[in-house]
């Protein structure tokens, strides 16, 4: 215990930072955001994006192991009649922007990067906050 008595020992427990759900459903909307600007840019070049996931598979010998394999990701904007839509979701469900509307209109694929960065300081911003907390209501399990 020689050694031990020069140190300066305290009893204490670890505190951890409380996850706000706001904040997680921000972030991951704006990360979302994000990578659609990564897919408006490749459909520019007139290219399709992906984005790398890992996976678990077996090998020859069946042992499971993590393989990296690439999937597609899906435009959230497209043509329609005489202009282009822009359809944000969270997650697989499409949000409800403001009331019954879904979607924003434009006249031509060059304004769909407005479109998502308006998009994305409006989640910085808070103002999709109610969407979101709509949208994540009916996954929650009663106990």
């Amino acid at each position: 215990m020689g050694q031990l008595n020069r140190l300066a020992l305290r009893t204490i427990t670890a505190s951890k930072t409380p996850n706000d759900p706001t904040n997680t459903r921000r972030s991951r909307l704006i990360a979302a955001i994000d990578e659609q600007k990564l897919v408006l840019a490749a459909a520019e070049r007139g290219e399709s994006y992906s984005r790398d996931k890992t996976a678990t598979a077996r090998n020859a010998e069946g042992q499971r192991v993590k393989v990296t394999r690439k999937q597609l990701v899906r435009a959230w904007f497209f043509p329609k009649e005489d202009g282009w839509y822009v359809q944000p979701r969270y997650g697989a469900r499409v949000l409800q922007i403001a009331g019954a509307h879904n979607a924003v209109y434009v006249k031509s694929r060059s304004e769909v990067a407005g479109v998502l960065d308006t998009l994305r300081a409006a989640t910085a911003a808070g103002e999709l906050d109610p969407q979101l907390a709509r949208m994540t209501l009916g996954k929650r399990t009663e106990q």
